[in-house]
């Protein structure tokens, strides 16, 4: 049985306060331990030191966030019960009183403070998400306030992730000991003794959490198995309770007695990192680059990566600034493909590297996009690496084409890391001032005004051809419906439950 999940995005451009409510009010005896396999596990338990896409699946069970996300887009109260824009460039939070870390202390504003200042001196993958904050002040023992150098509407979805992660103060003083051991006020403690280092992970209730009434086992356990296969057959034979899936397994892991979770989850295509063509001078022509979504057949590549829908743009099905007419802007046409080519001066054709991993689906995918560029007269070869490699090329500024796997978050945020001049994913630090512009006029509109600018943003960039995406596809968990009860997750990210969720059948 399957239980589809629609993705309604959420705004969180707001001015004032936003107040929410504490934690729920159920509780249940806990019991049992429960399983989980992970693609990967972290090597360092500071969260500041990690990527919260790669490695959430052990964060979230020993830290707290400052806000949760919900399926629907939603914030509600962590570590933070109130927040919001009291002016464009100022964010303020209030804070939840009687939390207490695993190593006995407090936590209070100056804690946050602390905190998010290590955003400034921290080496991690995403503390630049924290870069126009200029200045992090107590205003009260609850309270915070954060001044901006610009308008950033995506705190809120920062603060749910691992930059709003606290440790306790004494952790942070003792940074050697924090990537070895973490001191977190999340739902559980990890058990080192019984925890092997890039393996198995063990974890034990916290009693001091404070929503502990809502923690339903007594032990987690999270054990890395980076193929997908050796997972459901994991499942299957009752070694584990849940695990990410992919299409093909899904009949398999039904027949099994399991449950499949499906929700809409990524962006897929080919990302053209070198669009001034410094490495390789096709690119930085834009028939070159509207030839590669020419040469795309969509329709065969949703079949290749499972169910979803076809798409062009960066921006998600429902989501503010996605338009449905820009996903016929490229249909499939390889005779135009290749008359572009011509028209730019390749018409014998051109050589192009795609940078991939096999992780999942990802080779498969670029395999057959490479035959579609095959076919128009480009000569396109994939490089296969490890996925750390991978990691590393896709953001080094050195990797004109990969294959890109993207899970779309807010728009103003996926504007600001893929698009924007400084962006994460703009790894080449491509200047557009089209670009910048939009997305600075975005940051201070709320309503319809916004959503307008989204969409311009949007048909630009797709009518200058940034990218191929191809498709939004479904992503899948798998779990044991005799030992689970269904999971939560968050918005557009299905791999792994929301931990603090789980909960026995």
């Amino acid at each position: 049985m399957r239980t589809k999940v629609a993705a309604v995005m959420a705004g969180i451009m707001s001015v004032g306060l936003l107040t929410a409510c504490g934690g729920g009010t159920t509780s249940a005896q806990s019991t049992g331990t429960v399983t989980l396999a992970a693609t990967s596990v972290v090597s360092k338990w500071d969260p500041y030191k990690n990527d919260w896409s790669v490695f959430k699946e052990s964060l979230q069970a020993v830290y707290d966030s400052l806000i949760y996300r919900g399926a629907d887009g939603a914030f509600s109260p962590g570590m933070a019960t109130e927040w919001g824009y009291s002016t464009p460039t100022t964010f303020e939070m209030t804070l939840r009183e009687g939390v207490t870390f695993t190593d006995g202390t407090t936590f209070d504003a100056a804690v946050a403070k602390k905190n998010l200042d290590r955003a400034k001196t921290v080496t991690g993958p995403k503390t630049f998400q924290l870069a126009d904050v200029t200045g992090v002040e107590v205003t009260d023992p609850y309270k915070l306030k954060l001044t901006l150098s610009q308008p950033n509407p995506s705190l809120p979805l920062v603060f749910t992730q691992n930059l709003g992660m606290m440790v306790s103060s004494q952790a942070i003083d003792n940074p050697d000991q924090l990537d070895q051991q973490p001191v977190g006020s999340g739902p559980y403690s990890l058990d080192a003794a019984r925890s092997t280092p890039n393996d198995t992970f063990t974890f034990v209730k916290n009693d001091g959490y404070w929503d502990v009434a809502n923690t339903h086992f007594n032990t987690y356990v999270l054990k890395k198995i980076s193929d997908t296969a050796a997972a459901l057959n994991a499942l299957r034979s009752g070694q584990i309770d849940g695990t990410i899936g992919n299409r093909p397994d899904v009949p398999t892991a039904e027949q099994a007695g399991m449950k499949t979770h499906q929700q809409l989850s990524y962006s897929a295509g080919l990302m053209i990192g070198d669009r001034e063509g410094r490495d390789v001078p096709a690119l930085g022509d834009v028939r070159v680059r509207q030839a590669l979504n020419y040469a795309m057949d969509r329709e065969a590549l949703q079949e290749t990566i499972g169910d979803g829908t076809i798409s062009t743009q960066l921006f998600p099905p429902g989501s503010p600034g996605n338009d449905p007419t820009l996903d016929t802007k490229y249909p499939y046409d390889p005779e135009k493909a290749r008359q572009l080519l011509a028209e730019a001066g390749y018409g014998n054709g051109l050589d192009l590297t795609i940078v991939c991993t096999q992780v999942q689906f990802f080779d498969r995918y670029a395999q057959a996009a490479a035959q579609m560029l095959n076919k128009v007269g480009i000569n396109a070869t994939i490089n296969n690496l490890q996925l750390p490699d991978y990691q590393t090329a896709r953001f080094s500024g050195k990797t004109p084409t990969y294959a890109w796997f993207y899970n779309p978050a807010d728009n103003f945020y996926d504007a600001s890391q893929v698009l924007s001049s400084n962006g994460l994913y703009n790894a080449y630090k491509i200047k557009d001032p089209k670009v910048d512009e939009l997305i600075a006029r975005a940051a201070v509109q709320t309503g319809a005004e916004q959503d307008a600018t989204f969409k311009e943003l949007s048909a630009y960039t797709v009518d200058q051809a940034f990218f191929t995406i191809t498709n939004f596809g479904d992503a899948y968990y798998f779990y044991n419906p005799k030992t689970l009860k269904e999971p939560e997750f968050t918005q557009f990210d299905p791999t792994l439950p929301v931990i603090r969720s789980l909960q026995p059948a």
